[in-house]
C-alpha cells in the first residue's frame, strides 16, 4: 500500500484553509469598505458644513468692509464667497434631505441667506447710504448673526444624524465580523484535527527538538548534537538545529567579550564627559561673576546727589530701578531668562543712566514683543550697553544716541546695541572677538564686557559666531548678538 506523502497532506490542507480564509477575508473587506464609504461621506459633508459657516462669515466680513471702505476689491471677494456658499448648498442638499431635522435647518438657512444676499446687493448698488439704508444695514447685520447661528445648528444636527447612521452601519459590520470570526474558528478547528493526523508520525522527532530547545533556552550549550532522522526533511532540520546551536554558542562567547570591552570604554567616556561638564559649568560661573561692581558704585553715588537737590520722587525712581537690577542679578545670575525680563532690567538701567546723564544722551528701543517669551542668558545686554555709554558716548556733551533693537532673523533672535559715539578701532575689535584682554585696560573696559558676553554665549549654546561688532572710528559702533531660538544648554 502506497504511503501518503507528508508534503502532499500539508499542501492539501493548506490550500483548503487558504481558500476558506480568503473568502472570509474578501467578504470582511467588502463589509468594511461599506462602513468606510459611509464614514468618508459623512466626514465630507461635515467638512463642507464647516466650510459653509466659514464662507458665510467671509461673505458678511467682505460686505461689511466694503460698506466701510467702498473698496471694490471687497465686492469681488464678497461675490466669490456667495458663490461658494451657493455651491456648497447644492452639494450638501441631497444628503441633508435624508434627515428631517437637518433639512429644516438647511431650508431656513437657505432662505435667510437669499434674503441677506438680496438686501446686501441692494445696499451695494446705492451710491450713498441714507437713514433707511443704514437701518437696512443694521437689519442685515442681525440677519448675518442668525445665519451663522443656523449654520452652527445645521452642522450639529447633521453631525448627530451622521453619527447615528454610522453607528448603525458599524453595528451591522460588527455582527458580520462575528459571523466571519465564527467561520475562522471552525476553519481553525478543522485544521487542528487535520494537523493532528499529520503530526502523529512526527511527534517523536518534534519531541526531541522541543526538549533540546528547552535545554538551549536554559543556556545549556554543551548538549550533544541530534542524531540522523528517518525523513530527509527532518534530517535537514536536525542538521540546521545543530549548526544553529554551535553558532549561537560561538556568538555568545564573542558577544560577552565585546560587551566587556564596550562597557569599559563607556565608563571612560562617562568620566570624561562629567569632567568636561564640570569644567564648562565652572568656567561659565567664573565668567558671569566678572560683571563689574563699578556700575553699582556710580548708581549709588547718583542717588545720593539726587537726594540732596530734589524731592524724594526721582530718588525713589532711581532706588526702584537699582533694586530691580540687583534682584535680577541675584535671581538670574546662572540661569536662562525670558527676553522680557532682560529688557525690563535694561529699561531700569536706562532709567538710571538717563537721570545721570540727562540731555547728554537718549535711548531708543525697538522691540519685537512676539519674542518676549524666548529664553536667553541673563545679563548679556547690560554689559554691552554700559560699554557703549562709558567708552562710546561718555566724552559727548550732548546728542548721544543709543538704539536697542530686538528682531527675529530666521532661527535667531537678533539683539543690536548701536551708538553714535567715537567708535572702536579695528585692531581692538579683533582683540575683543579673539578673547584677548589688554593689561592696560581697567576691569570695566569694552574688551572685558563684550568678551564676557561672547564666551557666555558660546558656553550656553555650544557654537561660535554669535556676536559681531561693526564700527568705524568717529562714527559710532554696533554690537549685534545672535541668540538661537532653540538649542541652549
Amino acid at each position: 500500500m502506497r504511503k501518503k506523502s507528508i508534503s502532499n497532506r500539508v499542501k492539501y490542507a493548506f490550500v483548503t484553509v487558504i481558500i476558506l480564509i480568503s473568502a472570509g477575508f474578501i467578504f470582511s473587506i467588502y463589509a468594511r469598505d461599506i462602513v468606510t464609504r459611509k464614514y468618508d461621506n459623512n466626514m465630507n459633508i461635515n467638512i463642507k458644513l464647516s466650510k459653509l459657516s466659514v464662507e458665510i462669515s467671509n461673505s458678511w466680513s467682505f460686505f461689511d468692509m466694503y460698506m466701510k471702505t467702498k473698496n471694490k476689491d471687497y465686492i469681488e471677494k464678497y461675490i466669490t464667497a456667495n458663490n461658494t456658499v451657493e455651491e456648497i448648498f447644492n452639494q450638501i442638499s441631497p444628503y441633508i434631505q435624508k434627515n428631517k431635522v437637518s433639512s429644516v435647518y438647511l431650508r431656513n438657512l437657505n432662505n435667510m441667506f437669499n434674503y441677506y444676499k438680496t438686501g446686501s446687493y441692494t445696499l451695494i448698488n446705492q451710491e450713498k447710504l441714507d437713514e433707511k439704508g443704514y437701518d437696512q444695514l443694521i437689519e442685515l447685520k442681525t440677519q448675518a448673526v442668525y445665519i451663522n447661528k443656523y449654520s452652527g445648528l445645521l452642522t450639529v444636527s447633521y453631525l448627530d444624524y451622521s453619527n447615528n447612521e454610522y453607528s448603525s452601519t458599524l453595528k451591522k459590520y460588527k455582527n458580520t465580523q462575528v459571523q466571519i470570526y465564527g467561520m475562522f474558528i471552525i476553519i481553525i478547528l478543522g485544521s487542528y484535527i487535520l494537523s493532528m493526523h499529520v503530526s502523529k508520525e512526527l511527534s517523536i522527532t518534534i519531541g526531541k527538538l522541543c526538549n533540546y530547545a528547552g535545554l538551549l533556552s536554559e543556556a545549556k550549550w554543551e548538549i550533544a548534537d541530534l542524531n540522523h532522522q528517518k525523513y530527509d526533511e527532518l534530517n535537514s532540520l536536525a542538521k540546521a538545529f545543530n549548526k544553529m546551536k554551535n553558532s549561537i554558542r560561538i556568538f555568545i562567547d564573542e558577544l560577552n567579550e565585546k560587551a566587556e570591552i564596550e562597557s569599559n570604554y563607556h565608563k571612560e567616556r562617562l568620566k570624561s564627559a562629567e569632567k568636561d561638564k564640570l569644567i564648562k559649568e565652572t568656567h561659565l560661573l567664573a565668567l558671569q561673576s566678572q560683571i563689574n561692581p563699578h556700575f553699582l558704585f556710580n548708581t549709588l553715588n547718583t542717588i545720593s546727589r539726587m537726594a540732596m537737590f530734589e524731592n524724594a520722587d526721582n530718588t525713589a525712581t532711581l532706588i526702584a530701578a537699582t533694586s530691580k537690577i540687583l534682584r535680577y542679578n541675584l535671581a538670574y545670575k546662572d540661569k536662562l531668562v525670558k527676553l522680557k525680563e532682560e529688557i525690563d532690567m535694561i529699561k531700569a538701567y536706562v532709567t538710571i543712566q538717563q537721570t545721570r546723564f540727562r540731555r547728554r544722551m537718549r535711548f531708543d528701543f525697538d522691540i519685537d514683543h512676539t519674542l518676549e517669551s524666548i529664553n536667553i542668558p541673563a545679563m548679556i545686554i547690560q554689559p554691552i550697553l554700559e560699554n557703549a555709554i562709558i567708552h562710546g558716548l561718555n566724552e559727548l556733551d550732548q546728542g548721544g544716541i543709543i538704539c536697542i533693537s530686538v528682531k527675529r532673523q530666521d532661527k535667531f533672535v537678533v539683539i543690536s546695541i548701536k551708538d553714535n559715539g567715537k567708535g572702536i578701532e579695528d585692531q581692538k575689535i579683533q582683540g575683543i572677538l579673539n578673547n584677548e584682554k589688554s593689561t592696560k585696560e581697567k576691569s570695566d573696559t569694552t574688551g572685558l564686557g563684550v568678551s564676557n558676553v561672547k564666551q557666555r554665549l558660546e558656553l550656553y549654546f555650544n557654537r561660535n559666531n554669535l556676536i559681531t561688532i561693526d564700527s568705524k572710528v568717529g562714527q559710532g559702533a554696533e554690537v549685534t548678538l545672535f541668540i538661537p531660538i532653540e538649542g541652549g544648554e
